[in-house]
């Protein structure tokens, strides 16, 4: 009972701040950015997206508090970024087969 009569007295978002309204801020637009990823892109660029954030969540959480990275989170930090590399790398353009003219013209202009 007494809750109901501080949340009516206050209101819903009493002791929300710059900081809170921050947060619930980014939220938000994590929220729509997913969404957005999986409308644009597809379910990998979303792993992968969310592989990176947490391994630079954590590198800059590292810098800030001074503390060391273990050997196993080196370990997968260059796991994630040699996979986001490799899933990203293009492939070499290949030359079309030729036809069967192309080939004998190519030919018959190797024996002139």
């Amino acid at each position: 009972f007494a809750l109901r009569l501080q949340l009516r007295s206050y209101g819903l978002l009493h002791g929300f701040d710059g900081v809170v309204w921050l947060v619930v801020l980014l939220n938000g637009c994590g929220g729509l950015l997913v969404a957005a990823t999986m409308k644009y892109a597809d379910n990998i660029v979303k792993t992968y997206a969310t592989a990176v954030a947490i391994v630079l969540t954590c590198v800059v959480s590292s810098v800030l508090d001074g503390s060391r990275p273990t050997r196993a989170f080196l370990q997968g930090m260059s796991l994630v970024l040699a996979s986001v590399l490799l899933y990203n790398r293009k492939p070499k353009p290949s030359s079309p087969p030729l036809d069967d003219g192309e080939a004998a013209a190519r030919r018959q202009a190797g024996r002139l």
